[in-house]
């Protein structure tokens, strides 16, 4: 995959064109706000199937070009959908999702949460113990294949963290 920073107007004009032929566009802002209290815009990063690019709005300009690549009606979302990122999942995952603010597991009770995991479903009901909880328990199928290779850490780390939110977003005492 590759990459690029975009500091110059010269470079954003041409990513832009690139841009709008892409099929599938993610894109993540940082902001910045140390001497306001009005957030400004510091950063864009911007993925495509093949293109990973920053975009530093100080240097590269009037971003009112990009913005209208991004507002064709080509890119506008009508489902939720997820996309590959790059050629394996090792490279990561894009939700593509029409109108989302906020994004939020809570709906779905902690035991469940390891089928949201693609990569995870083959081996969930292989382990010794019926319960398990994918972290130390002997005979564990998801730690057998982090440990094979075949499953990243970080996406089983991930698991447990959002397990452990699940849980505490339900206990009825911190919800007070």
């Amino acid at each position: 995959m590759s990459h690029q920073t975009i500091t110059t107007p010269a470079q954003l004009a041409e990513f832009c064109r690139q841009l709008s032929k892409a099929e599938l566009i993610g894109i993540d802002t940082e902001f910045v706000s140390e001497d306001t209290y009005r957030p400004e815009l510091c950063l864009v990063q911007v993925a495509t199937h093949d293109e990973l690019a920053v975009i530093d709005p100080y240097r590269a300009g009037d971003l009112k070009g990009f913005w209208q690549t991004l507002a064709t009606g080509r890119h506008t979302t009508s489902q939720s959908s997820l996309h590959l990122l790059g050629k394996s999942s090792d490279d990561g995952w894009i939700v593509d999702s029409p109108g989302l603010k906020v994004f939020g597991l809570a709906h779905i009770p902690p035991d469940a949460l390891a089928e949201a995991f693609v990569e995870l479903r083959p081996l969930l009901g292989h382990c010794r113990f019926r319960d398990c909880r994918h972290d130390r328990e002997p005979g564990c199928a998801v730690q057998q294949a982090v440990m094979a290779g075949r499953v990243a850490p970080f996406r089983v780390a991930l698991l447990h963290r959002l397990v452990e939110e699940s849980r505490a977003a339900r206990d009825p005492v911190r919800r007070g």
